[in-house]
C-alpha cells in the first residue's frame, strides 16, 4: 500500500473544505459591503465626537459635513501623515473656520487598530461617551470590531461612505477591487480571531 497516496484524499478534502468555507465567507462579506447603506445620515444622530479614518477621498468630506451639520461638536481625523498640511483637509469647505477649536489631526495611527487606540485617547481627553465613526463600506466591519474592542463602554455610531473609484457594486468585473476586497476580508478574519482570543483571555 502506498502511504503517500493514502494521505492525499484526506488532505485534498480538507483543503477543499477550507477553500469552500473561505469562499462562502468571502461572498457573505462582499454582499454585506455591497448592501451596506452609504452616505446616509440619520437627522436624529447626535454624538460627542466624530472620528474619520483616513484612507479614501470621500471619508474626510463626510466627517466635515457631519461636523458642520452639528451632529457632534468635535472631529478627529485619524491616521494623518505627520508631514501633511492641516489646511489641505478642509480647504474650500465651510468647516475650515472650526479648524482651531474643533478639528484634531491624529498623526500616530498607522492601521485600524491604531485608529481605535488614537480615538480612545482623544475621547478620554475630552470626556466623550459617544462617537460617530466614518470610514469606507468595505472597511466598516473591521473598523467596528477594533473600535468596540478599544471602546467597550462607549457608544460607537457609524456612517459608511462608498468609494466611487473602487467600483464596489460591480467588484467582480474589476480585478483591482476584487483583490482589495479579498485582502480586506483576510484582515477581517485575522481581526476577528484576535478579538476572540482577547475575549477568552479576559474571561480567564
Amino acid at each position: 500500500m502506498n502511504l503517500r497516496n493514502s494521505f492525499l484524499p484526506p488532505l485534498f478534502n480538507g483543503f477543499f473544505l477550507i477553500l469552500l468555507f473561505w469562499l462562502g465567507g468571502f461572498l457573505l462579506f462582499t454582499n454585506d459591503v455591497v448592501t451596506m447603506p452609504t452616505n446616509i445620515i440619520d437627522p436624529a444622530l447626535k454624538a460627542d465626537g466624530i472620528v474619520v479614518l483616513t484612507g479614501g477621498t470621500e471619508r474626510v468630506p463626510m466627517g466635515l459635513e457631519l461636523l458642520q451639520g452639528g451632529y457632534a461638536p468635535r472631529l478627529l481625523i485619524s491616521g494623518v501623515d505627520p508631514r501633511a498640511n492641516p489646511t489641505q483637509f478642509i480647504q474650500n469647505h465651510p468647516a475650515r473656520v472650526k479648524m482651531e477649536c474643533c478639528i484634531t489631526l491624529g498623526v500616530f495611527a498607522e492601521d485600524t487598530h491604531g485608529n481605535a487606540k488614537e480615538a480612545a485617547g482623544w475621547m478620554q481627553k475630552y470626556n466623550m461617551k459617544s462617537i460617530i465613526m466614518v470610514t469606507a463600506n468595505y472597511h466598516m466591519r473591521r473598523a467596528l470590531l477594533e473600535f468596540h474592542q478599544a471602546l467597550p463602554h462607549n457608544l460607537v455610531y457609524h456612517v459608511a461612505v462608498n468609494p466611487s473609484i473602487a467600483h464596489i457594486d460591480e467588484w467582480w468585473l474589476h480585478p483591482g477591487t476584487a483583490g482589495m476586497l479579498m485582502e480586506e476580508y483576510a484582515k477581517y478574519i485575522v481581526a476577528t480571531l484576535k478579538a476572540a482570543v482577547h475575549s477568552i483571555m479576559v474571561l480567564e
